[in-house]
């Protein structure tokens, strides 16, 4: 469903907190219920990953002009491959097995991930930089097989209901730990993390990618999203 790409807008949210609210409210809702047609029953937005950044063999990211010629890979995910064109970079998108030798090898000089992937599948031992550009922020919905859900009974619905908001919610504390763990296993590896000072070049160069997006998912959806981030943000 190429509306589920609404949220996932560049630079949208202020921090985890932030997207966290969006997807509690209005909007959070509409999209988990996007999921029913395809088959999965949707209980929440757990945390994600964290932020997304980029790992560089080639030089640390401080501003767009750094990710010039730079050949990235992206997953095949439409928005991800618009924002890393608008940066400047060469995005590639490549499936997930063949990333880590590609990336080892120098095939590509580098890709981007959130810290909490980016450690726990050791790509922090065979790059040396990361960038915090933190270009976006793609929530979890946790869900599970819409008939199996279905053909419980009422008492046991309502068990694996709240099992899944705990659930939830714990795995927004978990990302938060997690992350902070694995900056630390970055640098301990020897790795330049980079606390991007100035984001406002990257969301200047990102703002094609918001009508990319717009016409994807429909103004009407897009702006009701912009609207929600807006208005969450106070």
């Amino acid at each position: 469903d190429p509306k589920m790409l609404a949220t996932d807008v560049p630079f949208l949210y202020t921090g985890r907190e932030h997207a966290w609210k969006v997807m509690d409210g209005p909007i959070g809702k509409e999209m988990m219920n996007r999921f029913e047609p395809l088959g999965a029953k949707p209980f929440c937005y757990g945390g994600g990953w964290g932020f997304r950044g980029v790992l560089s063999n080639k030089r640390a990211i401080a501003s767009p002009d750094d990710l010039k010629g730079q050949t990235i890979r992206v997953p095949p995910i439409p928005t991800l491959v618009e924002v890393f064109k608008a940066f400047g970079a060469n995005p590639v998108p490549m499936i997930w097995g063949e990333v880590y030798l590609a990336v080892k090898q120098g095939t590509v000089d580098g890709l981007e991930l959130p810290v909490t992937t980016a450690v726990s599948d050791k790509f922090h031992e065979i790059t040396k930089y990361y960038s915090r550009t933190l270009h976006s922020y793609p929530a979890a919905v946790w869900v599970m097989a819409k008939p199996k859900y279905d053909a419980l009974p009422a008492d046991l619905k309502k068990v694996v209901d709240d099992t899944m908001t705990a659930a939830c919610a714990q795995h927004r504390q978990d990302e938060v730990r997690a992350e902070a763990d694995g900056l630390v296993q970055m640098k301990a590896k020897g790795m330049q993390v980079n606390e991007v000072k100035d984001l406002r070049p990257f969301q200047e160069r990102a703002q094609p990618v918001w009508k990319f997006i717009e016409t994807k998912v429909g103004k009407e959806l897009f702006d009701r999203v912009v609207a929600e981030a807006k208005a969450a943000a106070k």
